[in-house]
C-alpha cells in the first residue's frame, strides 16, 4: 500500500514534512529511496513454515522472488 497520511495522522520524529510523508506509507516509492523487499513469513501448528520474500528494483519494479517451504519438528 503505497497511500500516504494526511498531515494531520504523521507523527513528529524530526525529519522534515515531506519525508514524514514519503515514510508515511507501508510501500515506500521514490527515485532515490524506498521499499526494497518485502517478506511474508507463515508458521502453522504442525511446524509447517513458509516463507516468502519479493524484491524490488530502482522504480519500485517487482524483482525476484523467493519462496521457501520446510517443516520444523521436534
Amino acid at each position: 500500500d503505497d497511500t500516504i497520511a494526511v498531515d494531520a495522522a504523521l507523527p513528529r520524529t524530526g525529519v522534515s514534512l515531506v519525508w514524514e510523508r514519503l515514510l508515511s506509507a507501508a510501500f515506500v516509492r521514490s527515485p532515490d529511496y524506498g521499499t526494497r523487499s518485502a517478506t511474508v513469513v507463515i508458521a502453522d501448528r504442525a511446524g509447517r513454515t513458509s516463507f516468502s520474500e519479493q524484491e524490488y528494483l530502482p522504480g519500485a519494479q517487482p524483482g525476484a522472488r523467493r519462496d521457501f517451504e520446510f517443516c520444523l519438528t521436534r
